[in-house]
């Protein structure tokens, strides 16, 4: 995710469930200001929802040996 003028935010992971149907995944740290973010580009319809309480997510990270 990038900020307009081309820094970086944060990263997410987006899931495309249906045609026009997106799941974003964003680190709770920086969810508040992503949604903010996502819900202010203009020309395009969208509805931004809070859905944490409905997912859970495990990361499993390391380095390969």
């Amino acid at each position: 995710m990038l900020y307009p003028q081309g820094t970086f935010v944060d990263d997410v992971i987006v899931h495309r469930l249906g045609e026009d149907d997106f799941l974003l995944v964003i680190t709770p740290v920086r969810a508040r200001k992503i949604s903010i973010g996502v819900g202010r580009y203009e020309g395009i319809r969208l509805r931004v929802e809070e859905l944490s309480d409905s997912y859970t997510q495990l990361a499993i990270q390391g380095r390969g040996g």
